[in-house]
């Protein structure tokens, strides 16, 4: 909690409008209340490289906290991630920052993408004060409270140590939301921008010039765990299945879950005894050294986890947040471990299981080695969508393709032209909801598109000078066939043809 301070030697008017301090007088436990929350010390002399050192230290190797800064309204434009330490000493402009540590693409640039994250080492809830009441924080008071706006506060929780647990950190913020405790759209625990404290809310409707934001309240040491938020905010946990100890004679309904206690302790004392378990991270898991941690970044030892079977995975899971996590589950720690792979999965339960990993590691996509006339436009709309550049890349190629056509072809008989190959491209593309898929294939296809409306314009030229053509020849085959045939028949003219780049229905007949 915070300390103890006399409210009758503070300043209010520094702090609250008139409004704020009429809703102050109402009751002594109102003024209580925002006490907790509001302190009083002048924190407008914090820099925001001060802030950020607090939060994430000054020492790093390749991983960095991000920041972003607009000048005007910040609801125009892009978000430039830009990695810190760096220049953010102009307090004229809107700043901003995320709450984790991210590594690099593999390009060598930062990006604030959610699968370069790292460790989160803050959670953050917005429009307190005007939707959300400070007295819902009574029980647990912010590491800081920055005024974004006359009476609208973020308020920031800094972790007691940071979190590799991606997923934990999500969650909490869903049920910061849900228990009404943020704003609903403040969605996103690890990839969320958040004000930085010398700065200023250059939206239009604040005024010209724009107002400074305010650091209301600045206690760095007040960190909290997971759990401790969960429990001083009310809220509700992840239910967990009770695992039944049993009894000497089980039955059938208890086998399942003491099968399930041997299996997890039988891993765990093998853990154990190779010196990689950690501890109990609640809800069945358990924080553990990744066996192939030499994998990881500067062989970082942190965000790997041991999780307990339940009636959904019965053989149990295992998780490392490293890059090559997708290579190993727990039948490869298992194997790692000496520990048979457990049948019970067909012993209890019917339920389909997983297919076990057949996708070989894929290199990543180097830039270089892509032609010269697409390298600089894929690398910079890769970077201003914040997408992967194998989305651009993807279209471009197969656009390409569908430019040259027929015009160019490659004869693969040696000494035999009977067959002919033209560079038709087949391109697709697969990711997850909201990853910029479409945005990607339209920025790709802006020159085919351009193409294709100069090709129907020219069309639609061809088709008027077709159709007054044929006016032309009618005329003349009317008098052809007067002089009953006399003369050479004339001609009729050809129709144009469509020349076609892009279309919507491939099937033969709308072909």
């Amino acid at each position: 909690m915070m300390d103890d301070f006399d409210p009758d030697l503070i300043e209010w008017e520094d702090h609250y409008p008139e409004e704020a301090l009429e809703a102050l007088a109402r009751s002594d436990e109102e003024l209580r209340i925002h006490n907790s929350i509001q302190v009083t010390n002048d924190f407008s002399r914090l820099t925001n490289d001060e802030f950020l050192t607090a939060i994430f230290g000054q020492s790093f190797s390749t991983e960095h906290p991000l920041v972003c800064h607009k000048a005007g309204d910040p609801d125009q434009g892009g978000w430039k991630a830009v990695g810190w330490p760096s220049n953010t000493s102009q307090p004229d402009l809107n700043w901003y920052f995320l709450p984790s540590l991210y590594r690099p693409d593999e390009t060598g640039r930062f990006r604030a993408k959610k699968d370069l994250v790292t460790t989160v080492y803050v959670v953050m809830v917005d429009d307190v004060g005007t939707k959300v009441p400070f007295e819902k924080f009574e029980n647990c008071p912010p590491s800081w409270a920055i005024e974004t706006s006359p009476g609208n506060h973020q308020l920031g929780f800094i972790f007691a140590q940071p979190i590799s647990d991606l997923n934990l950190v999500d969650e909490l913020k869903e049920k910061l939301i849900d228990a009404g405790l943020c704003d609903k759209g403040a969605t996103g625990g690890t990839a969320r921008w958040m004000r930085l404290p010398a700065a200023v809310n250059g939206r239009p409707k604040y005024g010209n010039p724009s107002p400074p934001c305010q650091l209301k309240q600045w206690r760095p040491d007040l960190r909290y765990t997971i759990d401790e938020l969960y429990s001083k905010l009310g809220l509700i946990e992840p239910k967990q299945e009770p695992v039944s100890v049993g009894s000497s004679n089980p039955t059938s309904k208890d086998t399942p879950s003491i099968l399930f206690d041997e299996i997890s302790n039988e891993v765990i004392e093998a853990l154990k005894s190779k010196g990689l378990y950690k501890s109990y991270a609640g809800s069945g898991r358990h924080e553990i050294t990744c066996p192939w941690v030499k994998g990881h970044t500067d062989a970082k030892d942190s965000g790997t986890y041991y999780s307990e079977p339940s009636q959904e995975y019965p053989t149990g899971g295992f998780k490392c947040f490293h890059s090559h996590g997708s290579f190993f589950h727990i039948r490869q720690l298992k194997e790692h471990l000496g520990l048979a792979d457990s049948t019970l999965t067909t012993t209890i339960s019917n339920k389909p299981q997983k297919l076990p990993p057949a996708l070989r590691p894929v290199p990543a996509l180097d830039p270089l080695d892509l032609p010269v006339a697409i390298r600089d436009a894929a690398i910079d709309l890769a970077d201003r969508l914040q997408c992967p550049i194998d989305y651009l890349v993807v279209a471009m190629l197969s656009a390409a393709g569908a430019v040259i056509g027929n015009k160019v072809g490659i004869f693969p008989y040696a000494n035999d032209e009977s067959w002919e190959v033209y560079p038709a491209l087949w391109g697709g593309f697969v990711g997850d909801p909201g990853s910029k898929k479409s945005p990607s294939l339209q920025a790709a296809h802006v020159p085919l598109r351009h193409l294709h409306s100069l090709a129907a314009q020219k069309y639609a030229n061809d088709l008027q000078a077709f159709e007054m053509a044929m006016d032309q020849h009618e005329l003349a085959l009317a008098a052809w066939n007067k002089n009953k045939g006399m003369g050479m028949k004339p001609t009729p003219p050809i129709a144009p043809k469509h020349e076609r780049y892009i279309v919507h229905d491939s099937t033969y007949q709308a072909l």
